[in-house]
This record gives C-alpha cells, sequence and structure tokens, in this order.
C-alpha cells in the first residue's frame, strides 16, 4: 500500500469522524459547509475505494 493510500485513508477516518460530530441530529439545520463536509467526504471515500480496488486489480495477476 502507497503512503499517499495511507494519507488518504486517514483523511476519511477524520471527515467521517466530522461528519459524525456535525450531524448527529438529522433535524437541526445545516449549514452549507456543513454539506459541503459530507460532500467531501463521500469524494474522499469514491477516491479510496476506487483506489484500493485498482490496486487489488494489479496485484491479483502476480500471485
Amino acid at each position: 500500500m502507497r503512503w499517499s493510500m495511507v494519507s488518504l485513508a486517514a483523511a476519511v477516518v477524520l471527515l467521517l469522524l466530522a461528519d459524525l460530530l456535525v450531524f448527529h441530529d438529522l433535524f437541526e439545520p445545516h449549514t452549507a459547509r456543513d454539506w459541503m463536509m459530507l460532500a467531501a467526504s463521500v469524494l474522499a471515500m469514491a477516491a479510496l475505494v476506487g483506489g484500493s480496488a485498482r490496486t487489488l486489480r494489479t496485484d491479483d495477476g502476480r500471485g
């Protein structure tokens, strides 16, 4: 695993923790910054999953 994937995984964990703290009460109004943070989390998770899938695909043929 490359260090870029490790740092991306750390960013995803921190973003998810921030989302949990912000969206713990679904019925309170949220600001645009809250929704942008949620969007950043989704994009970071998609990048992490895509990078992990690409790494697994390239490693399958070498075994």
